[in-house]
């Protein structure tokens, strides 16, 4: 595939997905033509009126998550819709001041076009429509195909007893994925564990990738940030401190980590305090008021 502008994609095509671009900077999944004109896949207002809709996931006002089925020529198909409002002004005004952009469903689908071409696995992108009012006021949708039986690793860790080789592979195949991610040039900065889907075969996909980045060379900086976060989610008991030394040192791809690997874990270690204190702190503050 073409290297294109960050949030830009126009008639482009990797070995799995070939992606139209409408004027109005629309994106669909060429695949399911028929399903987007059908269902007007591209309508956000009629999106949210499709019959068996339903919310699945609604944790912060800005976004929420509706899963549905779909009749296709007699077979069902289960899509999600995740649906970006605006955030609040106060917010909105906060984020400008620190220079950080809005994201919408575009970036979300434009990163998972990219993780399709580089050969990391994730959900399929179906469409992404995006309605503007205004210098701030942007209403988009994401419809992306369902990953039947796949569930959240967090859960997955804490509702199966793994055995000691069982959950050894798990973590390797955790720690590859994260390599390959960043040495392809990508960082999530979301990456805890509820964001890796564990399908029924044990693959692991990578999801919520509206904040993802991609560089020509991830940072140290970004490196660490995602690994903290997933240290930071992993579930104390079920992950103990041998296994996360195992994943460093898979991740690290060495059987004994060097001086400048240990500096990497311990900065990794010091982000993980810094998460802990900042969810102690906002924890303090939801029970104060």
């Amino acid at each position: 595939m073409k290297l294109f502008a960050k949030n830009r994609l126009d008639a482009v095509s990797t070995d799995t997905l070939h992606i139209i671009t409408l004027p109005d900077q629309s994106r669909y999944n060429a695949a399911f033509a028929e399903l987007v004109t059908r269902f007007q896949l591209l309508d956000p207002d009629k999106l949210l009126c499709l019959p068996g809709a339903e919310v699945v996931k609604a944790a912060i006002r800005e976004r929420k998550t509706l899963r549905l089925t779909l009749n296709v020529n007699g077979t069902p198909l289960s899509l999600y819709v995740k649906q970006y409002v605006p955030a609040p002004l106060r917010i909105r005004l906060g984020r400008l001041m620190k220079f950080q952009r809005e994201r919408t469903a575009r970036d979300e689908f434009t990163a998972m076009v990219r993780l399709h071409a580089a050969g990391i696995p994730t959900i399929t992108p179906v469409a992404a429509s995006l309605r503007t009012a205004g210098l701030f006021q942007k209403t988009s949708s994401l419809v992306t195909v369902a990953l039947e039986g796949a569930v959240r690793l967090d859960d997955f860790l804490q509702k199966h007893l793994l055995s000691f080789a069982e959950k050894r592979q798990l973590i390797a195949k955790l720690a590859l994925l994260v390599r390959s991610l960043h040495d392809k040039g990508f960082n999530h900065r979301d990456l805890y564990l509820c964001h890796v889907l564990r399908d029924r075969n044990g693959g692991l996909y990578l999801v919520d990738l509206h904040r993802v980045d991609w560089h020509r060379k991830v940072s140290e900086r970004w490196r660490v940030k995602d690994i903290a976060a997933l240290n930071y989610s992993a579930p104390v008991g079920i992950i103990t401190l041998t296994d996360r030394i195992f994943f460093l040192k898979t991740y690290c791809q060495c059987n004994r980590l060097s001086d400048k690997q240990r500096r990497f874990a311990r900065k990794v270690l010091k982000k993980t305090q810094k998460m802990i204190q900042h969810n102690r702190g906002r924890t303090a503050e939801r029970e104060s008021r």
